[in-house]
């Protein structure tokens, strides 16, 4: 095997890990999504508390934290189903950043914004009208993952 081609193998199977990593938490968050649980949590915690306020819309988070020393472990969350959330084991802090090898840092706007498609079809399937969807990640000092959908019925 030629030095380009030991490259891109090694390249490959990167891409195929990343592949993998963004499969797990997709079907992580897609279980969730498809369960009673998320149209109860929907019903109850978002669109009743709207329409008692008067409201024919809520909205929907989705976002991206990596572990710093005294904040939240790394976590990707997303409105209505919860964090998928990495917590450090014993002071090894490679744990706190990676996931099966590759550190969720690298991979989290690809990661986020396939939940988020994800989560837009879910919301369509059940009726639900996205109004818009706005991501804000530049507004923060890291740069880390956040978008807000605005849905209605």
């Amino acid at each position: 095997m030629s030095f380009i081609e030991e490259i891109k193998e090694m390249e490959k199977e990167r891409d195929n890990k990343e592949r993998e990593i963004i499969e797990d938490i997709r079907k992580y968050f897609k279980e969730k999504m498809n369960s009673k649980d998320f149209e109860n949590t929907l019903k109850e915690n978002y669109i009743k508390s709207a329409l008692e306020d008067g409201e024919r819309t809520f909205e929907l988070r989705i976002e991206f934290w990596e572990y710093t020393a005294g904040c939240s472990n790394t976590y990707i969350y997303v409105g209505g189903c919860g964090r998928f959330e990495l917590k450090g084991i014993n002071d090894n802090y490679d744990s706190y950043y990676n996931y099966k090898g590759i550190r969720l840092k690298d991979i989290h706007k690809k990661v986020c914004s396939e939940l988020s498609a994800d989560l837009k079809n879910r919301l369509e399937e059940l009726g639900l009208k996205i109004i818009s969807s706005i991501r804000t990640d530049s507004n923060y000092r890291f740069n880390y993952y956040k978008e807000r959908i605005t849905i209605g019925w």
